[in-house]
């Protein structure tokens, strides 16, 4: 086994002040001090203790925890900490004041570089799925592959440029896409869709991520036939080689360094585009942003779903009150009342009443009044039905008898190949379709019993292996299945529709 540098197992206390409990104080010192040395050489610890008191989050904080402060910083190996030149110091006061100066160490300053210019600023890009990215990829990777001999009379800071336009695009699609990606599946981003607000760009989002998907097939698929090209072709290796000494010469890197960096840029891309076996990267993009697809349309119909539960009666009632003082008259009033609190739907009793009067009826509302009792389901009386069992004895017993008659036909056409007990099928003759059928039930039904796979049972016929599977009971026959142990152990059944190739089976009856 090989032995891990021992560089892993060193600790950098430098970067401890970020994540403390009093992150706040340390993180308010440094930023102060690394602004501060920009215009002078050294800071005082009453300057630092003043610039703190002018906000209100150490309104408490004290000369003595500051002090304890930037010893802990200086013994974290933040500060470096220089005693000043008492000649120059007349009273007790400036001794207290101006003890100790203070600096920044290099690691400090450059871990303040990289939260100011560079790590805030990941998360500050706002990410796209551009498929032109795709596109501008392809392009270039295309126009070598269509012309190599003129691209290898480009100039070798040509080829260089070339090259880092591929590498950029590549960079800006990955880098966009794992934002992008984390972005959407982020904790913010779900309580964001669960918005009344995001119900508006619900739509806008879906096609968006629709569209790219489109492209994403369209465009890798190509990108994944030139790759797979430009591995066999020798010129492109050569183009490679080029850019890796004009990059060495132009950054003054070791040749050697930059074509291991290449060769990483290429397994990146493959990685990208055709990947192993089981799957790649653009795979997995296309499968995180269907589910997305899935997410948004769920979380859109939720809210729809919430909307209608979470009606508000008490608008409603508003609405209804303000439109009955907008009525100009009683009569309007009266009507509006009938649609508001009457019956929104109507029913029609239909029945077979006769009418009795003599005169004739003009309109439905001449006729008298009928009243009608109504009751609840529970309560009506059901009425009493007599259940008459039809008599099917005679079919039953016309069944069991043709059932009779084809069992045994069956079993006369199948003893008709069993010779010792033994149905061989590579010895069979040519088949009529009713046989070969009656045989396949007999094979398929001895194969659908389970084998005891713990101690598999084999037997020797004819001085061949056979797996012997579990005995079966068919058509008044008890028998069992032997399959050859040797796969290539087949034979040809021979039917009047055609021949089957299939596994040499032996069907062992018992008696």
């Amino acid at each position: 086994m090989k032995n891990l540098d021992l560089e892993f197992s060193k600790k950098y206390e430098e970067f401890s002040y970020l994540n403390t409990q009093k992150s706040i104080c340390y993180r308010t010192i440094i930023r102060f001090m690394y602004y501060e040395l920009q215009k002078k050489e050294f800071l005082y610890r009453y300057e630092i203790y003043n610039y703190l008191k002018e906000y209100k989050e150490f309104e408490e904080y004290t000369e003595d925890e500051c002090y304890k402060d930037l010893d802990t910083l200086s013994e974290k190996g933040n500060i470096i900490r220089f005693k000043n030149d008492y000649s120059e110091i007349r009273t007790l006061e400036e001794i207290k004041k101006k003890k100790y100066r203070y600096q920044l160490t290099e690691r400090t300053i450059m871990i303040e570089n990289m939260l100011l210019k560079k790590f805030d600023k990941i998360n500050a890009i706002s990410p796209v799925l551009d498929k032109n990215l795709l596109t501008n990829l392809k392009k270039e990777l295309l126009d070598f592959t269509n012309n190599p001999k003129s691209f290898l009379n480009l100039k070798d800071k040509e080829l260089y440029f070339w090259w880092n336009r591929i590498m950029n695009a590549f960079e800006n699609l990955n880098t966009n896409y794992k934002a992008y990606i984390q972005e959407l599946n982020s904790f913010e981003y779900e309580k964001t869709m669960k918005t009344d607000q995001f119900l508006l760009k619900k739509e806008k989002l879906k096609e968006y991520l629709e569209d790219f998907i489109n492209g994403l097939l369209i465009e890798s698929e190509e990108i994944n036939k030139i790759l797979l090209k430009l591995r066999e072709m020798a010129d492109f290796t050569e183009l490679l080689d080029r850019v890796a000494i004009e990059e060495s010469e132009t950054n003054d890197i070791g040749v050697k360094e930059i074509k291991i960096k290449i060769d990483n840029q290429i397994a990146r891309l493959n990685n990208w585009f055709i990947g192993t076996e089981e799957e790649n990267e653009v795979e997995i993009l296309r499968r995180n942003t269907i589910n997305i697809i899935r997410k948004i349309t769920k979380i859109a119909w939720q809210l729809i779903s919430k909307q209608r539960v979470l009606f508000s009666r008490k608008e409603s009632y508003k609405k209804v009150a303000e439109t009955f003082l907008k009525c100009e008259s009683i009569e309007e009033g009266h009507k509006l009342a009938s649609l508001v609190f009457g019956t929104a739907k109507s029913a029609h009793i239909k029945g077979t009443l006769k009418n009795t009067e003599s005169q004739e009826i003009v309109s439905v509302y001449d006729e008298k009044k009928v009243q009608f009792e109504l009751r609840k389901i529970t309560e009506r009386k059901k009425e009493e039905k007599k259940i008459v069992i039809k008599d099917k004895s005679i079919e039953k017993e016309n069944y069991l008898r043709i059932r009779e008659m084809e069992i045994k036909r069956q079993t006369e056409e199948i003893n008709k190949y069993i010779q010792n007990n033994y149905l061989e099928v590579e010895k069979l003759p040519k088949l009529s379709n009713y046989v070969r059928e009656l045989i396949l039930k007999y094979i398929k039904k001895g194969l659908t019993v389970p084998k005891n796979m713990e101690n598999e049972k084999i037997i020797f016929f004819k001085d061949k292996m056979y797996k012997a599977y579990n005995k079966i009971k068919f058509n008044n026959n008890e028998y069992r299945l032997l399959l050859p142990k040797n796969e290539e152990d087949r034979c040809v059944m021979r039917t009047e529709e055609g021949n089957l190739d299939m596994p040499s089976i032996v069907l062992e009856f018992l008696e």
